[in-house]
């Protein structure tokens, strides 16, 4: 305590300064635990593994596959909710309207009601 002033004000931080601090604050400038560390190990241990081989032999390796419900599921939900993001519906084509009427029967029927067929009388 003979370094420390008898100035009242600052007693505390210059005894605190003195002491030294604790933990990962403390000054590791000594040589006594310095370890050599080679530039070649630190810059391996900062690089990132790639781990895609291992991830792309867990994907391909599963047998599962999803249904086709379920994809157009998630589809749906991931899409934005502007137009312009949305894909254009599909428009199922009409199928040509069938006749429930031969064309013998119309000819027959035209034969019946006119007397003769319209589309020879022409």
């Amino acid at each position: 305590m003979g370094l420390v002033s008898t100035n009242r004000q600052g007693v505390s931080r210059q005894v605190r300064r003195l002491q030294g601090r604790l933990g990962p604050g403390k000054s590791k400038a000594t040589v006594k635990d310095k370890r050599i560390k080679s530039a070649v190990e630190e810059f391996r241990k900062k690089q990132g593994k790639s781990h895609l081989s291992s991830n792309l032999l867990y994907f391909l390796g599963t047998g599962f596959r999803a249904t086709d419900s379920d994809t157009m599921k998630i589809v749906n939900q991931n899409s934005g909710r502007q137009s312009r993001h949305r894909p254009d519906r599909t428009v199922k084509k009409a199928s040509g309207e069938k006749s429930v009427f031969t064309e013998d029967e119309f000819q027959q029927f035209q034969k019946e009601y006119f007397g003769r067929t319209v589309e020879e009388g022409n």
